[in-house]
């Protein structure tokens, strides 16, 4: 398992993460229905869980387009995914769609958040597009909701 910190923290706080699981799949029909990569994408998955001052506040379930964003091991994941992809492999992202739900707490979520009295949590899902729409990245980030807070300004 690697842990990373991320290059620059905001407002003073300490954010890391851990990588819990990475592997390489190809999207078959039932994630393509989810995610909208067509059937046989090679992809990366990657799963991490996030913290904020040594505190566990999310955990975050990625799948990236193999194809789009070569050369990622678990290592470079456990630190911003976007640094990568945009001053490595040198993708100009342009535009991310989000969506907040709210779903009842797995199993994973009750090993890794500290959720006291919720039996749920806060998801947003991410759908990500590089600069020609191509679709890079899905992202479920199951968030604690004992602290979640969603404020978005986006620009690029």
């Amino acid at each position: 398992l690697f842990s990373g910190i991320y290059p620059a923290s905001a407002g003073g706080y300490k954010i890391t993460s851990k990588v819990i699981r990475f592997t390489e799949l190809l999207a078959d029909s039932r994630l393509s229905a989810k995610t909208f990569f067509p059937e046989g994408t090679p992809l990366y998955y990657v799963q991490r869980v996030r913290f904020l001052n040594g505190v566990a506040k999310s955990i975050d379930s990625s799948l990236l387009n193999k194809e789009l964003i070569p050369g990622l091991t678990e290592e470079i994941a456990a630190g911003s995914l976007f640094d990568y992809i945009e001053n490595v492999v040198g993708m100009e992202i342009r535009t991310i769609k989000r969506s907040i739900t709210i779903s009842h707490a797995s199993g994973l979520d009750k090993k890794y958040l500290n959720l006291e009295a919720f039996d749920c949590t806060a998801v947003i899902t991410s759908r990500n597009y590089n600069v020609n729409g191509e679709m890079f990245e899905y992202t479920e980030s199951r968030n604690d909701p004992n602290s979640f807070q969603f404020n978005s300004v986006s620009w690029r």
